[in-house]
């Protein structure tokens, strides 16, 4: 099984592995760049390249 965890500005956010979707709801204050690592046979892998860059103006 493949998951992933979601990070923004190096800070994980989900508190277990996504498996079930391919989509991740970000309700946590702040900016910051997101990326995602694979989670594969239990070993997170490297970061993504930059996904988003929210900045609230």
């Amino acid at each position: 099984m493949i998951a992933f965890n979601v990070y923004k500005g190096g800070r994980r956010l989900d508190q277990a592995p996504v498996t079930r979707s391919t989509t991740y709801r970000d309700d946590s204050r702040g900016t910051g760049t997101y990326t995602v690592r694979a989670v594969a046979n239990g070993h997170e892998r490297k970061p993504s390249s930059a996904a988003l860059d929210f900045v609230r103006g």
